[in-house]
């Protein structure tokens, strides 16, 4: 059980860690006043790549089927997760 907690904690830090990332990288902050700014489609392309070589890596290391079972759902979520990244950037 707190094993799973665990990921849960992880995945939100990661989430957040990102989110400040993408943040920086769309505008110039007081942080980085230099910093050019990026257009959305690229933020969301280069995120996913990073995204999808981590789950790649992952999903290999512990022999899981690459895609899955369901694939109606696969396909569903990773439309709603797209769709999600082009509007939170």
């Amino acid at each position: 059980m707190y094993k799973g907690v665990l990921y849960l904690l992880a995945a939100t830090l990661t989430f957040s860690i990102v989110n400040v990332c993408v943040k920086l990288l769309n505008e110039p902050s007081f942080l980085f006043p230099e910093t050019r700014t990026y257009p959305v489609h690229e933020l969301v392309f280069f995120r996913s790549v990073i995204s999808l070589a981590i789950c790649v890596f992952v999903v290999k290391m512990k022999k899981i089927p690459l895609f899955g079972n369901n694939h109606i759902w696969l396909i569903t979520r990773g439309l709603f997760g797209s769709t999600g990244l082009f509007l939170s950037s």
